[in-house]
């Protein structure tokens, strides 16, 4: 699958194969293109034949290709042709097996066999090896794929006649081969084997005709014992091979001299025409309208593709025209269908995609070379080859991201849009567009379900907040119905959240990875913080609970530090039993009124895939300025006066004192001996501790001790 994303880490990489995070490469196939661009190209040894088929070789994706060259007066290497099987991902070859003869048609895939024909000569191949199996002379020369059905391989051939092999051997089998025309009349169209209720039940020929026209082609069904069910006339010289939908079958044919172009219906069982009359291209000279190339039957419609540049689509009901688009070339290779659009080959050496609905081509590739290969389509890429040699990989869009984008949100494919918006951003030079396609990419991704690909996004463009914002989102998402997935979501959003001091929003990702994944579940909390004052030791307590049901492995780390004096750092290496509650006491030196408390703490999980985890807890200590304090002896009459120097008020400790008065807050007095009268003009006394007598209190005050104070 193409996407901006690596596919073993998953962070954003929009371009170039080597993953800057990970340092793994992706394959070519993975790789979004530029736009125009192919995926990969390489170049055979000779001209592709005109199929190309899909596999799995050793345990790898793969293209067989066969493939042929032929000597000329520029090139004196003797003619060859052969089978490559190349690598899906990235063109690179597997096995390559020469056959001392061109290819012709494409090699065919059977279980763990390749069929293909060179020359005069059918071979089996062992598809994972390309080793030879069997050999089998035909004394004719093949022309076209081989098809395999049942462990029969037919074969048509330039005698006119259609051959049938056994595929464990390459034997002929017993009452073939069938004359198809009357006389040796080569068949350059591979047959096709026709299935009722999923059983092989017939196969159609379809053949070229003779004596310049007067005589034209014959299309004609056998059943499997090589018996003759039906034939018509083909209303011309047929190239390619019928095609088949339902009941019907659908044959493409040319005339000799007149150029015209006949599409004819016929029932698939019977033979009998379907249609009131064949369609028909009238001719012009020098084969214009040439219908060359196989059909392609797809929803109720019949494609295909004339020697006059134009794709026809026709009703596969009544034969009725219904659009016709003109391509650069003319088309004589049958057209794919992907991602809703008609691809097809032009003689030209381009590749143009039609949009059916649209009815217009929206792109083309050259290939460089006359493209005779019918194009192939698997998961969205394209693969084709030209006569040149060159395969090539495309994606279906070819890097028409914007255009792409709007076409998967029309089809609800949010997720993919999103990924074809930010990669239409990527690559535009204007900073609005580009602005507003990673907008419409991130809208397309939310409605997909898909916030991790938001948060690697923003993590890439540096916004680490959005991106755990995100991250924690596609955890939340996930959590109860994929809980590997909103794991490895809450394991993102917690590095974040650590590297930006976040301790809430950390402690609330921490719990959530350990209920996701399983894991233990350190608790630390501060408990017993008394009142502190700015610069005197004070003590509290962290408190550790393991939630967990099962021990804590040893290696728990603790730093306390902040706003504070000295750091304080200590090591547990004992396990601590499941829900076990340690206290940690500590001493602690404010060193303002106000300070933060920085715990951070790590743990051992046991777990391989998250085996250690932070968390932190931020705490405000609320500290008191140091206490001014009076000191006096026996005082015959005392006045303070406090003029808002301190909010906490002062301390006096006094002996006797005849009279007190005082013009201020004063936070607590503590006489030893006995106080005559103590008077509060303005403000408040917090606290009063007399040893002796207080003979008469007047004013506002607060509590007091003493036990001697009138009522």
């Amino acid at each position: 699958m193409i996407t901006p994303f690596c596919p073993h880490c998953f962070a954003y990489l929009p371009t170039g194969s080597d993953c800057p995070a990970c340092k793994k490469a992706r394959s070519p196939l993975q790789t979004p293109a530029a736009p125009g661009e192919a995926l990969w190209q390489v170049r055979l040894p000779g001209q592709p034949a005109e199929t190309l088929v899909a596999a799995v070789v050793g345990g790898e994706p793969a293209l067989l290709v066969g493939w042929g060259h032929k000597q000329s007066a520029e090139d004196l290497r003797p003619d060859d042709g052969g089978v490559s099987a190349l690598r899906r991902a990235d063109g690179s070859e597997l096995w390559a097996r020469s056959l001392g003869a061109p290819v012709t048609g494409g090699a065919a895939v059977a279980g763990d066999r390749v069929v293909a024909g060179a020359g005069s000569a059918v071979a089996a191949l062992d598809l994972a090896s390309g080793d030879m199996l069997w050999r089998t002379q035909i004394d004719a020369d093949v022309k076209a794929a081989a098809v395999v059905v049942e462990n029969r391989v037919f074969i048509t051939a330039s005698d006119g006649r259609l051959h049938c092999l056994s595929l464990r051997d390459g034997k002929p089998l017993a009452g073939w081969p069938v004359q198809v025309y009357p006389r040796a009349v080569p068949i350059p169209a591979p047959p096709l084997v026709l299935r009722r209720k999923g059983v092989a039940d017939l196969v159609v020929v379809a053949t070229n005709g003779s004596n310049h026209g007067r005589e034209p082609g014959l299309v004609a069904a056998f059943n499997l014992q090589g018996e003759r069910v039906w034939q018509q006339p083909a209303g011309g010289y047929v190239r390619a091979a019928p095609a088949a939908d339902r009941n019907r079958l659908f044959v493409a044919a040319y005339g000799y001299t007149s150029g015209e172009g006949v599409l004819s219906a016929f029932d698939a069982h019977s033979g009998e025409p379907v249609w009131p009359e064949p369609f028909r291209l009238p001719g012009g000279g020098g084969g214009r309208h040439n219908l060359a190339a196989a059909p392609l039957v797809h929803d109720g419609v019949v494609y295909v593709g004339s020697l006059d540049h134009s794709l026809y689509a026709l009703e596969a009901r009544s034969g009725r025209l219904l659009w016709q688009v003109e391509a650069r070339g003319g088309l004589v290779a049958q057209p794919v269908w992907v991602e809703d659009l008609l691809v097809v080959g032009g003689n030209d050496g381009s590749l143009a995609a039609i949009d059916p609905k649209a009815e217009k081509v929206i792109w083309e590739h050259g290939m460089d070379g006359a493209v005779l290969t019918a194009p192939l389509a698997i998961d969205g890429v394209l693969f084709a080859g030209a006569r040149s040699g060159r395969v090539a990989a495309l994606p279906w869009h070819l890097g028409q991201y914007a255009w792409a984008a709007a076409r998967l949100e029309q089809a609800k494919r949010w997720d993919e849009a999103g990924d074809a918006w930010v990669l239409a951003g990527h690559h535009s030079d204007a900073p609005d567009e580009r602005l507003q396609a990673y907008v419409k990419a991130t809208g397309a991704w939310l409605r997909g379900g898909r916030p991790d690909k938001i948060a690697y996004f923003w993590l890439a463009l540096g916004r680490e907040q959005d991106a755990a914002d995100a991250f924690q989102q596609a955890g939340e998402r996930w959590r109860l119905h994929e809980k590997g997935q909103a794991a490895r979501a809450f394991w993102l959003a917690l590095q974040l959240r650590w590297r930006q001091r976040q301790a809430e929003e950390h402690r609330r990702c921490m719990e959530a990875l350990a209920w996701c994944a399983g894991l233990p579940l350190l608790c630390v909390e501060v408990v017993n913080a008394k009142r502190y004052t700015v610069g005197e030791p004070g003590k509290l307590f962290l408190r550790l609970v393991n939630q967990a049901a099962s021990d804590l492995p040893g290696g728990i780390s603790l730093w306390v530090g902040g706003s504070l004096e000295e750091p304080v750092e200590a090591e547990i290496r004992v396990p601590m039993p499941a829900n076990a509650t340690w206290n940690v006491p500590l001493t602690l030196t404010p060193t303002q009124k106000q300070s933060t408390l920085v715990v951070e703490y790590a743990y051992d999980t046991g777990d391989s895939a998250y085996p250690r985890l932070q968390g932190m807890l931020q705490y405000t200590i609320e500290a008191r300025e140091p206490k001014q304090k009076l000191n006096l002896g026996d005082v015959q009459n005392l006045v303070i006066r406090i003029e808002g120097t301190t909010t906490e008020g002062v301390a006096v400790e006094t002996r006797d004192v005849a009279m007190m008065r005082s013009e201020g807050d004063i936070e607590s007095i503590s006489a030893a001996g006995d106080i005559g009268a103590i008077i509060a003009r303005r403000g408040d006394i917090g606290y009063i501790d007399v040893a002796g007598d207080a003979g008469l209190i007047k004013g506002r005050q607060g509590r007091s001790t003493s036990s001697e104070l009138p009522v």
